[in-house]
């Protein structure tokens, strides 16, 4: 009983192969009902510290010497030596006893059984212990500071984690990057030597295109790595290139729905407007290197693309 449920699932899924059966047979009793566990047991301890008294008093001298003799017992072989053993070996002892314990759940079933559907009717039934995001990331920062296996987390994995956590609380304006800071191309620009030379400069792999006379109306993403296969020799302008579409997002979206964007539309940068819209007001530009620094926890000492 004193294991958490939940705690059996991981070990059941993760322990190793002596520590997952032990666990599974656990929890093959317990989802049985754990509050009828509970009373089972409960009910079994009392009847054996009540009949105890009795039996030694028929068998030993009566008073006093058998409900010292019974207290001993029950206080050295019912107390100390189980809960002793059961503390570091509680898993094993517990999945030798579950039949044990099955068979007197059975028997007291008449008393036991709808003691128990009452408590789960006044309580509500027992899933385990559950954390909320703060308390998931404590736990794994604990793992980091407490834990002295050789299995213990990192600073680097616990960061990583801690940032996925706080992926869905993160808005998508808190990492981008705003639109006053954004390297752009018009359309009607010509990719002579010199938009080539600053396309180079910039050290970007992807840059957002906007309508000439226009700059806040993107029409498209320029992938620089697109430039590799044109015949330079010829007088192109930005518009006439091979221009990818823009994804757009509003500014509350969260970092969470970031991936999903990335991972499905499999594009590398998105543009934020002010609701959301291709025609919107546009407030900046995030990309897939953005999200993957909000991930890592310290910014990248290089630019994106390079």
């Amino acid at each position: 009983m004193g294991q958490d449920q939940v705690q059996l699932q991981v070990i059941a899924q993760s322990g190793t192969r002596s520590d997952r059966d032990n666990a599974r047979k656990v929890l093959n009793v317990l989802q049985r009902g754990r509050h009828w566990v509970l009373v089972s047991l409960l009910l079994g301890n009392v009847i054996t510290n009540e009949a105890l008294p009795i039996l030694l008093d028929q068998d030993v001298k009566g008073g006093w010497f058998a409900v010292l003799a019974s207290t001993i017992l029950i206080v050295v072989f019912g107390e100390i030596i189980p809960q002793s053993l059961c503390a570091k070996h509680g898993l094993a002892i517990g999945a030798w006893s579950s039949r044990y314990v099955l068979w007197v759940m059975y028997v007291l079933y008449p008393v036991a059984y709808p003691i128990a559907k009452l408590l789960d009717r006044l309580l509500g039934a027992s899933h385990g212990l559950f954390f909320d995001r703060d308390g998931l990331k404590s736990f794994v920062m604990l793992h980091e500071c407490l834990n002295f296996s050789t299995e213990r987390l990192n600073k680097e994995e616990v960061t990583v984690i801690s940032s996925m956590l706080d992926l869905n609380s993160r808005p998508v304006s808190g990492i981008m990057t705003p639109f006053a800071k954004l390297y752009t191309l018009g359309t009607n620009q010509p990719l002579d030597e010199m938009t080539r030379y600053n396309i180079l400069n910039s050290g970007y792999s992807c840059i957002p295109v906007h309508m000439e006379h226009h700059a806040t109306t993107f029409v498209g993403i320029l992938q620089v790595k697109s430039l590799v296969a044109l015949n330079l020799m010829e007088q192109i302008t930005i518009g006439q290139l091979n221009l990818e579409s823009m994804v757009v997002v509003r500014p509350n979206a969260s970092c969470q729905e970031l991936i999903h964007v990335f991972r499905d539309r499999k594009v590398k940068m998105i543009l934020v407007t002010e609701r959301g819209t291709p025609h919107g007001e546009p407030l900046g530009i995030v990309t897939s290197r953005d999200l993957m620094n909000e991930l890592i926890g310290d910014p990248l000492s290089f630019k994106e693309g390079e």
